[in-house]
């Protein structure tokens, strides 16, 4: 997906793809970021990659109740 921001009183539109993911019992962060980067690769885009409780409650909320499961 596309994510817009302001810059300068302008917007911009840049390519990010947001994933909020569940890691299996054993993984660790370094694991997180390995797919992060193989995400990347793979989709040719910027990827940002959390887990529900990296995220603030206000916004784990927001993002679950918004999130599509693949």
């Amino acid at each position: 997906g596309g994510v817009r921001h302001a810059t300068n009183n302008t917007y911009q539109q840049t390519n990010k793809v947001l994933l909020l993911v569940d890691l299996e019992p054993g993984r660790t962060l370094l694991d997180l970021a390995a797919f992060r980067r193989q995400a990347s690769e793979v989709l040719g885009v910027d990827v940002d990659v959390a887990t529900p409780d990296m995220l603030k409650e206000h916004i784990r909320a927001e993002a679950l109740t918004q999130a599509t499961p693949l």
